[in-house]
């Protein structure tokens, strides 16, 4: 049911709706219009709306209103200058979320110079391995036969065994004797190359070490700055744009100064 009003109810509303039609004055209206800052050409272009972009229209869109706020443009053209610094705020900020993603990636980039040290450390391990073989191998050949275990002395029969039933060993040493000297000497040599191994490869992980130490220590100095190439031109953006942020707030102020300086000579 539709509730009926008195007319002492339609007069008081009367009065409240003239109360309530928003500034009257010139300057009240003015300042009213301009509430909301109509973006032009620079504040559309500003912002990169891409599926991978961090910037948002509605970011700017609140930028722009802390901005009036703070400056509260009387005219079109101060709304410009306004418009203009913070575009300049806007463009600084994405100057720096750059720096960080440079460092970033300076930073946690691999090295493509590095040594893979998990697969020298299992070479290593398996050359230890065919070194204890060869070490212990070559006590049993140089071992008194009285002084051999029975699977100590079948090992070293194998040894020889072997041996002989090589042509080209046999050819160049008939004499049993040599052929055994022989084979004592192939195991000496093979025993020199499995040390080798193990001490170049020992080498290659210190070494290894030392330039990851190295480089870690390089990454920690740039912790705090971009690549160079991308400093200077970070550096340079940024100058760039605080010559214009600079430059439109030194126009706005001079405007204002002549705009009260002419609104002063009206007066008089």
């Amino acid at each position: 049911m539709t509730k009926l009003m008195t007319d002492r109810q339609r007069s008081a509303n009367r009065k409240n709706a003239r109360r309530s039609t928003g500034p009257k004055t010139q300057s009240g209206k003015r300042r009213s219009s301009r509430n909301a800052l109509r973006h032009g050409l620079l504040a559309k272009a500003v912002v990169l709306q891409s599926s991978n972009s961090q910037e948002t229209r509605a970011d700017f869109d609140a930028l722009i209103k802390d901005f009036i706020h703070e400056l509260r443009p009387q005219n079109v053209l101060e709304e410009t200058l306004v418009e203009r610094i913070a575009t300049c705020y806007w463009r600084l900020r994405r100057a720096q979320r750059f720096e960080v993603g440079s460092i970033r990636d300076l930073v946690e980039s691999p090295d493509e110079n590095s040594v893979d040290l998990e697969s020298l450390r299992k070479e290593l391990h398996q050359s230890l391995l065919v070194l204890e073989f060869d070490e212990r191998f070559q006590l049993i050949l140089t071992k008194p036969s009285d002084r051999l275990t029975p699977d100590e002395a079948r090992e070293k029969q194998e040894y020889f065994d072997e041996f002989d039933n090589k042509p080209m060993v046999a050819e160049l040493h008939p004499d049993s004797t040599q052929r055994r000297n022989h084979a004592r000497w192939v195991h000496a040599a093979q025993l020199g190359r499995d040390r080798a191994k193990v001490e170049s490869l020992r080498d290659q992980i210190q070494h290894a070490q030392e330039n990851s130490a190295l480089r870690d220590w390089r990454k920690s100095l740039h912790a705090f700055l971009p690549a160079d190439d991308d400093l200077t031109n970070v550096i340079r953006y940024e100058s760039m744009i605080d010559r214009q942020m600079h430059r439109a707030l030194l126009q706005l102020h001079r405007l204002r100064e002549v705009t009260r300086h002419d609104t002063s000579k009206t007066k008089k």
